[in-house]
């Protein structure tokens, strides 16, 4: 359960620099963290920090706006009675200094790995996270690119951006990976470069099932279950 915690509260506290960076407003709660602003693609509106769920925020998950996102954190919840449909289930998986010293000590230095530390070349990271161009530049602000807890890397060949990834450190010190993008063998390259870089931290992510295997090739181990619901329709008036 501690390393399910410090992975849920590394990606609250990215998900709400993502929603603050862009001038929305936020509040954080023992049990849950809300977007209180437009929605940002690809991120949770909501998302639970306790396995169980009050009755008042039972009834704030039921007015929330159709076509919310809700990321319960400990797969606990059924939302289907207010109207959710579950989209995914994936994985937490955290690195740990203590367990896996020697695997932190065996990854060599990788010069094809870049931090991206100006607007020009995020707009670079950007279309290679996202081709088509459609929703990066509403999520990646260039403000980002101040903050020193936050850090885009990417991996350049001919100075080309071909995968990528951010970190990020929360208060407690723990180091978040996400939107990792790439082949399977670049996305290896930068979650050892991850440890490489911050071996006596904790580094926290989440995966499909599909993904599970290269993390755990590289030291992590899962610390339980997550799911993403989206609400599709209004919920009954007799249901909580």
């Amino acid at each position: 359960m501690k390393r399910q915690k410090l992975a849920i509260e590394n990606n609250v506290s990215w998900c709400d620099l993502i929603f603050r960076t862009n001038d929305q407003k936020t509040d954080l709660y023992p049990q849950y963290w809300i977007n209180r602003g437009i929605q940002i693609p690809y991120y949770p509106d909501f998302i639970t920090r306790t396995p169980s769920l009050s009755f008042q925020v039972h009834d704030t998950i039921k007015k929330l706006p159709v076509g919310s996102y809700i990321k319960d954190s400990f797969a606990t919840l059924d939302l289907t009675t207010l109207g959710y449909d579950k989209l995914f289930k994936n994985t937490w998986l955290t690195w740990c200094p203590e367990s896996n010293k020697q695997i932190g000590s065996d990854h060599s230095p990788d010069n094809s790995i870049e931090t991206i530390k100006s607007p020009k070349h995020l707009a670079k990271w950007m279309t290679a996270w996202e081709p088509e161009g459609k929703t990066a530049s509403l999520i990646f602000h260039p403000k980002l690119l101040l903050n020193s807890d936050i850090k885009f890397v990417a991996v350049v060949v001919e100075n080309k951006v071909i995968a990528g990834a951010v970190f990020n450190i929360n208060p407690v010190g723990t180091v978040g990976i996400s939107n990792l993008f790439g082949n399977k063998n670049n996305q290896q390259k930068i979650i050892s470069f991850t440890i490489r870089s911050y071996p006596e931290h904790t580094i926290v992510t989440y995966g499909s099932d599909n993904e599970i295997a290269m993390y755990q090739k590289l030291g992590f181990v899962t610390a339980g279950a997550l799911t993403v619901w989206q609400c599709k329709r209004e919920a009954p008036k007799s249901q909580i």
